[in-house]
């Protein structure tokens, strides 16, 4: 690690520059910024984008990434700036706080001089006029509207140069260049897990807060995910079809409606081979096999599910051709 004698290396009592982390002077700039690079790796952190480290093995393969380049690299999108400056500037693109919302659109920005930049030119639209012709979802700029149609195709433009992947939005193969670079700056307070992206984040963080934000509109359930909310609002859309026709008896699933179709029905599809006597059920004709012919044994390729099965699909088409 970084010891004392590290710091104060080139160190002078009249220097001109000071550290503003330990108020030692350094005749020129170029000693200073040497110097600086070992306050931050004392802490592990990177001065060109100020990305932390957890481990000196990383921070130093991380700050050979950028040496190794010719210009200042951004590990998070490989966009290329002549100085260290231009790139801290650009890290702030990768935050997820967007402070500055214009009133007029819902475009949100990071930096305050571009959200002042949007407000002057004319790029600020209300939207409306770029409509999704297959969900009509209306977009304020094309280039939004255009990544959205990928959504309904297999369309898949970017490609990662290290392991060949393809993928629809240039945001997802930038989170996956991270994964490749072990950049997860995003850490779990309550456990150990890291992340590449906050997005990631904030659903993981609700394992531990209990915060179930999705709540259902038909019912007083709540979700810890979107998905699973809409996994289980499906049901309640579903509901109303599991009510049988001929009694009008509801079930709470589909698969319980279709075995209560044979209820409607007097046949007997499973048959003895030793005596020819008829059952509705298969364990009846079990166990009527181990009561009277207990030296032979049953076999059949139906079972009650299939049986079912064949019962609702002929009662479905009754149905449907009575409708006709």
């Amino acid at each position: 690690m970084v010891t004392e004698d590290d710091f104060n290396r080139n160190s002078i009592e009249s220097g001109r520059y000071a550290c503003c982390e330990c108020g030692r002077k350094f005749s020129t700039q170029t000693t200073l910024r040497t110097h600086i690079i070992l306050h931050n790796k004392g802490r592990l952190e990177c001065h060109i984008c100020l990305v932390r480290m957890d481990t000196l093995k990383h921070y130093e393969d991380h700050m050979n990434d950028h040496i190794n380049d010719s210009k200042y690299s951004c590990l998070v999108c490989c966009k290329k700036f002549n100085n260290a400056s231009h790139l801290r500037e650009h890290m702030v693109v990768h935050d997820e706080d967007k402070p500055y919302k214009c009133d007029s659109c819902p475009r949100q920005f990071v930096v305050r001089a571009h959200f002042l930049n949007h407000q002057k030119s004319a790029r600020c639209k209300k939207g409306g006029e770029l409509r999704c012709t297959i969900c009509d979802k209306e977009f304020l700029k094309i280039y939004l509207l255009k990544s959205h149609l990928r959504k309904h195709t297999d369309e898949r433009p970017f490609q990662c140069a290290t392991c060949s992947m393809y993928f629809k939005h240039k945001s997802t193969l930038i989170r996956h260049i991270q994964i490749h670079n072990d950049i997860r700056p995003f850490a779990c307070e309550f456990c150990d897990k890291t992340f590449t992206h906050a997005g990631l984040l904030k659903p993981h963080m609700r394992k531990h807060t209990g915060e179930r934000p999705y709540p259902c509109p038909k019912c007083t359930k709540t979700f810890a995910h979107k998905h699973n909310m809409l996994r289980h609002l499906a049901r309640h859309e579903k509901e109303k079809n599991l009510q049988c026709k001929i009694c009008n008896k509801v079930f709470p699933r589909e698969s319980r409606l279709v075995y209560h179709m044979r209820s409607h029905t007097n046949s007997r599809p499973f048959v003895c081979d030793v005596c020819g006597k008829k059952f509705s059920h298969r364990q009846n004709v079990v166990r009527h096999y181990e009561k009277k012919h207990p030296d032979k044994s049953y076999t059949s390729e139906q079972t009650d599910a299939s049986v079912a099965r064949n019962v609702w699909l002929k009662v479905q088409k009754k149905l449907q051709e009575a409708v006709e």
